[in-house]
């Protein structure tokens, strides 16, 4: 394919025309690469939900604050929940950070409206929008940190390919991220690689790749794995399993389960480690309680109730994180009389839901790392300071050189060029 552009002074036009057509997804037109080049932006992925991707992309932003004076965040595509203002991702890292840059220039699309745009096969309107968004962050940023999608809910399948294409066309190196929570060695071995593959077949340049939440007693077998099959160019950090990063707080259930607190509002960022159902005798329910457990328990069993909090203030007990009521029902007042008196008191949560739906529910809440919650933050920091190469990633983003551009920023340059001297782009069709 030749590409040929013409410009006439006299008429302040440029016509650019190729022999054939470009097409408007991702191919690339190779360009001269300095010795010297350098990004201003990455790119991370993954192709799973739950991969501790946040744990990353705080670890890169700290990291990238330690050598740039502005630091940007981005995600092309965001899916919030329903019932939450703004993306939590988004809103925990400009906060943290005090990014100064705003909410609405942190995203380009809904996971809704990037759907609809791919069912529409709009993908060329989407990716436009997106380096457009980009660029203007880069006008005011040294260094723009660029969030792939979360792959969390129903009609996923679109996001491993946006992901892919966003890259190339933005011209970003990639680090790639793989969960190992309840995955063998085979399987995290078989995740990576395809990942990996799958954006080296679209000539991406991966830079790096991180495999979180793996099990003790499998670190050093993936490494030795991975390190085999993986070229030098990419810089391999794998992160063991950290419960508390994974461990819910009790504001995190008492937002899960709609529910209402009933006291200890102060003591909400309690972790939750271990739940427990107290429907038993308070002797065979004292035998139960573990560290940072949660006790579900019907309102009525103010016996159960008094002695958690009692177990809490022992010192042959372990802590307790904080108590549901479930079936909708109040403590009895004399109950509620004393504890009201106590001068410590955890967390205690009234929901609807029975008491076997209450307890299911709570075992399959997944935590978040929310903006509130800055012990969690610091750690997931700490966490990805100690386990991931640093040095590596920070020497592979220097060197990186970009090998080409593709139409959509093409398109982008020249219109910016044109506009920045006042003349007319014509871009044919053909």
């Amino acid at each position: 394919m030749t590409l040929t552009i013409r410009c006439t002074d006299e008429n302040h036009t440029c016509v650019v025309g190729c022999q054939q057509a470009l097409p408007s997804w991702e191919p690339t037109l190779r360009r001269p690469i300095t010795k010297y080049a350098m990004t201003k932006n990455v790119f991370i992925a993954s192709a799973e939900p739950y991969s501790g991707k946040s744990i990353v992309s705080l670890g890169l932003v700290n990291m990238l604050l330690g050598k740039a004076q502005k630091v940007g965040y981005f995600k092309p595509i965001i899916n919030p929940d329903p019932n939450e203002k703004k993306d939590v991702h988004i809103d925990t890292v400009t906060s943290f950070f005090g990014l100064p840059h705003t909410y609405n220039d942190s995203y380009a699309f809904t996971r809704q409206q990037a759907l609809k745009m791919f069912e529409m096969e709009d993908q060329g309107a989407l990716i436009d929008t997106v380096i457009h968004k980009i660029k203007k962050l880069e006008e005011t940023h040294d260094f723009i940190l660029i969030d792939g999608s979360d792959f969390v809910g129903e009609g996923t399948s679109f996001e491993l390919e946006a992901n892919i294409s966003i890259a190339k066309n933005v011209n970003a190196p990639v680090i790639l991220v793989v969960s190992g929570d309840h995955k063998t060695v085979p399987q995290v071995l078989n995740a990576a690689l395809t990942i990996w593959r799958s954006f080296e077949a679209r000539e991406l340049q991966v830079i790096g790749l991180i495999v979180n939440k793996v099990q003790a007693d499998q670190v050093d077998s993936l490494k030795d794995f991975l390190s085999s099959q993986l070229p030098a160019t990419v810089a391999l950090s794998i992160i063991p399993e950290i419960k508390n990063l994974d461990a819910p707080t009790m504001k995190e259930i008492a937002d899960h389960l709609n529910g209402k607190i009933v006291l200890g509002q102060e003591r909400l960022t309690n972790q939750v480690d271990n739940f427990i159902t107290g429907a038993m005798q308070v002797p065979q329910f004292l035998n139960h309680v573990k560290e940072n457990v949660v006790i579900v328990t019907p309102s009525d069993r103010g016996d159960i109730v008094i002695s958690a909090l009692q177990a809490n203030l022992s010192t042959n007990y372990p802590n307790v994180a904080g108590i549901v009521l479930t079936s909708g029902g109040q403590l009895d007042k004399p109950v509620q009389r004393l504890i009201e008196g106590l001068q410590t008191v955890v967390p205690i949560i009234s929901v609807t839901t029975g008491t076997f739906e209450t307890t299911a529910h709570v075992s399959s809440i997944r935590s978040r790392i929310t903006p509130d919650n800055k012990q969690k933050i610091q750690l997931a920091i700490d966490t990805f300071n100690k386990y991931v190469d640093v040095h590596s990633l920070d020497e592979k983003l220097i060197t990186y050189k970009s090998e080409g551009i593709t139409p959509h920023m093409f398109q982008y340059q020249i219109t910016k060029r044109a506009r920045s001297q006042r003349k007319h782009i014509v871009l044919p069709e053909g």
